[in-house]
């Protein structure tokens, strides 16, 4: 049985882990999320299937070593382990043996240019226990949420109460409790009726609890999960995980010589000129490398030209006087949006998606810009669980009569007709 995640609909596929296989199970039709189907795994027999082989890296090997095929049909979300072996005698080049490596009885080709008795290396895919999957959690140590790993490659929102016999104490039984009432913001996209080649996006608050995060990022890793990597720089110095996520960063990034992108740019029309030039520029080009020119200005941006567009533009964007962004109610170096934009400015909309843009791409370039947002709403970037503490920073008053209600006595109404 498998648990269909939510924001997945009918007839899309979703990953499923079953016994460390990852399997992609496609929703049936007026099935919904949260709803469980079952599904049928396909046998297979004992040892390791001969159909499909796995070619190794050659860059892997050294000190004389081969690297063999592994014929298996597996494909685990954790990636791979490597094993030696020696060719036992009387197999020859091409030839596959058997042996029990991690437990399982595996086939080995014996690669090309390999003698009986020579080392030679394989992969197999790395197996987790159930306990060892529910045992991957990301805990901050902030306001009490836990990400617990499923076993669709999911994380899932779980308030914990602290530890019992070494298991966290789930707390769902309490959603209701003042304290505890937490959403998480929900990003749903799905082709138009009128044209299959645009995307319409909903944006949504769904309880905490029902909110789900998947782990494998096709384009990082080799889509293999990055559960056990997160869990593990989730309580490491935030130095060792600015490192890790610039390492990530790093993969993604197209180099100089793959293409780069040049903006061009007025100084007196600087805002209108950025957001126009930044809407050109598609998801895939925002992983280039970008250089900035101020038309009549001449000069090679060796990187100080783009210091002065990010601080510029963002200082114009986050302006209170532009109407996109309002200051605080507790913080007046935090800026939230401004409920009224629309009024003050027919084109808000554009200007908060050139806004996203921009910071999105500060952060993958490591740039500095001149606008700091209010908690809440970083909570909604990364998908955090937003409490009714977060009201606060965005309106203070109301935020105070509601903790007033707390104190009222529960005095009941007593009419007499």
């Amino acid at each position: 049985m498998a648990t269909v995640p939510h924001g997945v609909r009918s007839g899309e596929q979703f990953p499923v882990l079953v016994n460390n296989q990852q399997l992609m199970v496609t929703c049936p039709p007026g099935v919904r999320p949260g709803m469980q189907v079952r599904i049928m795994v396909p046998t297979s027999r004992r040892g390791t299937s001969l159909s499909t082989p796995q070619e190794m890296d050659p860059s892997s090997s050294s000190s004389g070593s081969e690297n063999a095929r592994v014929n298996s049909h597996m494909r685990s979300p954790f990636g791979n382990q490597m094993f030696e072996v020696n060719v036992p005698q009387g197999v020859r080049s091409g030839q596959a043996f058997a042996l029990i490596a991690n437990g399982q009885r595996v086939m080995v080709t014996c690669p090309a240019n390999a003698r009986p008795g020579q080392k030679i290396r394989f992969q197999l895919p790395i197996k987790l226990s159930s306990d060892e999957i529910q045992s991957i959690k990301l805990n901050y140590q902030k306001d009490g949420w836990v990400r617990c790993l499923s076993t669709d490659l999911t994380f899932h929102w779980i308030r914990s109460e602290g530890e019992v016999d070494g298991q966290l104490k789930d707390s769902r039984d309490l959603t209701w409790a003042f304290e505890r009432i937490a959403f998480v913001r929900e990003l749903r996209s799905s082709a138009t009726v009128s044209s299959k080649s645009k995307v319409d996006h909903s944006l949504q608050l769904v309880p905490a609890k029902e909110a789900s995060l998947s782990t494998v990022v096709p384009a990082i890793n080799n889509g293999t999960s990055l559960a056990q990597e997160l869990s593990r720089y989730a309580a490491m110095p935030f130095q060792h995980k600015e490192a890790w996520f610039r390492q990530q960063i790093a993969k993604i990034q197209v180099p100089w010589e793959d293409g780069h992108i040049k903006i061009n740019v007025r100084r007196e029309n600087l805002l209108q000129d950025s957001m126009e030039a930044t809407e050109s520029i598609t998801q895939g080009d925002m992983r280039k490398i970008f250089r900035f020119e101020f038309i009549s200005e001449p000069g090679v941006d060796a990187g100080g030209v783009a210091r002065e567009w990010f601080q510029l533009v963002s200082a114009l964007l986050f302006n209170p006087d532009f109407a996109l962004w309002s200051y605080s109610s507790i913080n007046q170096m935090c800026m939230q949006i401004n409920p009224s934009s629309g009024v003050a400015n027919d084109e808000h909309l554009r200007y908060f998606h050139f806004t996203g843009r921009l910071l999105g791409k500060a952060l993958f370039d490591r740039q500095i810009v001149a606008g700091h947002l209010v908690r809440p709403l970083y909570k909604h970037i990364l998908g955090w669980p937003v409490t009714v503490a977060d009201l606060e920073q965005l309106d203070a008053d109301t935020y105070a009569n509601l903790c007033k209600l707390k104190d009222l006595e529960d005095v009941e109404v007593s009419l007499k007709m």
